[in-house]
């Protein structure tokens, strides 16, 4: 803001002062924008550099707070992974991580195996490597709701699911949910 005194009294003490302001709000949600794709990238660079040297026996535990680091950046209540095996039609939980919150409140506990046939039209998404986002107020997802009941009983409020996929063929499913 810059400011200029306009008119004085008898005193010579301001009672105008002419200024001008600049709306800043744009590029301040542009830094705040900035801050947290640079946060998201150095989760991402340290997740990955906790499993490229990783050994088969820590696997499953490194997996787990790679969940926990990605669920605390996110403030997601839960975060979980299942996995498609070769030849299966189900998908099964390999690791999950919840919060203080879901532990809390949390009346349902995540089902350790789904039917690939009891989440059709969510499979059918997934498969296309497309990543499926919505809120409990979006209409236009009713069906993929109502199939992710199936996965995850319970009311999440917010759903994020990401497929995991290499080469063209699934291996499983990322999901975060608030």
């Amino acid at each position: 803001t810059r400011e200029t005194i306009f008119q004085r009294d008898a005193v010579g003490k301001p009672v105008q002062i002419l200024g001008a302001a600049q709306d800043i709000s744009a590029r301040r949600q542009v830094e705040e924008d900035l801050k947290r794709r640079i946060k998201s990238e150095r989760l991402l660079a340290d997740i990955s550099s906790r499993l490229v040297h990783i050994n088969q026996i820590d696997l499953k535990s490194e997996i787990g707070e790679s969940l926990r680091l990605l669920g605390e950046t996110i403030c997601a209540d839960r975060v979980f992974i299942y996995v498609l095996l070769a030849g299966e039609e189900h998908l099964t939980l390999y690791a999950f991580w919840e919060g203080q919150a879901v532990l809390r409140w949390a009346s349902y506990r995540l089902n350790p195996q789904v039917a690939l046939g009891d989440i059709s039209a969510l499979w059918k998404v997934l498969r296309t490597g497309r990543n499926l986002s919505w809120t409990a107020l979006d209409d236009e997802n009713k069906v993929l709701r109502q199939d992710y009941l199936n996965l995850q009983p319970g009311g999440a409020k917010v759903v994020l699911l990401l497929p995991l996929m290499h080469n063209q063929r699934m291996y499983g499913v990322l999901g975060c949910e608030s």
